[in-house]
């Protein structure tokens, strides 16, 4: 059975690896990867596909999701939307709509737990358990703070619905993702950053987050003249997403940073490029006592 375990992790670490470059790298030979494997398959845990052709020598097969095997009901909550997808071997995610919401906790834990029963009622004893990826401060099941939802001390042990139920912070579980098959794969110490509605990121060592709240965007880096959702002033926060966009483009603040800051960003790829500088140099004295030269644009 430690086979069995150990190429199931390897399976879903690695998606889309042979069967030949399983059993290469846990030191199976081909006939104990093909035992091994066919218990697998029995147990609806892993299934497999021709791979492409690479030319003469023996076929071999891709390692997939069995059809039937278990499925995780992912819940992705952000500062306006929600969705429930499901997550299979390998992580692969089925499509799922986007819904907005308005903000309430209870309205909105009650629409989410509906969307869970329904994916069991659709797949019956497949979904095994429930993931929650939230844009907050989290303790066990409970958001302790969620500045850009409004929320304090929110328990989210409902959305679980009899199910094993895992909550963390969004940006904490992306930097996860990139440290098992993103750009922080095999490195010992990774620092991810996300920006979005604010500052979000994890310090990770050996692919897992380091102990601790790294709460990024509520450090002190901002404008202290400027208020925080969190109640605090100068939060990194609030100086580089959409909201920063909105204030140095003289509008109004967005109702939703996010998807303001990837319309401005849609218009600058959109734009024609800025003409060269043609203007002539200043040149002036710096604090060393050298001469500094600041380029100037003609408009």
């Amino acid at each position: 059975m430690p086979a069995a375990l150990d190429l199931l992790r390897f399976a879903h670490a690695n998606p889309g690896v042979t069967r030949a470059e399983a059993a290469a790298r846990l030191g199976l030979s081909s006939g104990s990867a093909t035992e091994v494997m066919g218990r697998l398959r029995a147990a609806r845990l892993l299934g497999e596909v021709a791979a492409p052709s690479a030319g003469r020598g023996r076929p071999t097969t891709v390692l997939v999701a069995h059809p039937e095997g278990p499925l995780v009901a992912v819940v992705e909550l952000t500062h306006a939307t929600w969705r429930v997808a499901t997550a299979a071997v390998g992580g692969a995610l089925d499509p799922a709509p986007v819904r907005r919401h308005g903000g309430d906790p209870a309205t909105v834990l009650g629409e989410i737990a509906d969307a869970v029963r329904a994916l069991r009622a659709e797949h019956a004893e497949r979904v095994v358990g429930v993931a929650v990826c939230v844009p907050a401060t989290v303790r066990g099941t409970t958001v302790v703070q969620a500045a850009t939802l409004n929320w304090r001390d929110v328990d989210l042990c409902g959305l679980g619905c009899g199910l094993p139920l895992t909550v963390g912070n969004d940006a904490a579980l992306a930097g996860v993702a990139e440290a098992r098959r993103g750009a922080a794969r095999g490195h010992a110490v990774a620092l991810h950053l996300t920006v979005e509605v604010g500052v979000g990121g994890v310090v990770l060592i050996d692919g897992a987050p380091a102990p601790g709240a790294a709460e990024f965007g509520h450090v002190p880096f901002g404008d202290p003249a400027l208020a925080c959702p969190c109640g605090a002033s100068g939060c990194w926060d609030v100086t580089v997403d959409g909201r920063a966009m909105a204030r140095a483009l003289g509008r109004p603040a967005p109702a939703d940073p996010r998807a303001f800051a990837g319309e401005v960003l849609a218009a600058a790829r959109a734009a024609p490029p800025a003409p060269p500088c043609t203007g002539r140099p200043a040149r002036s004295a710096g604090a060393s006592g050298r001469c500094s030269t600041r380029w100037t644009r003609p408009w």
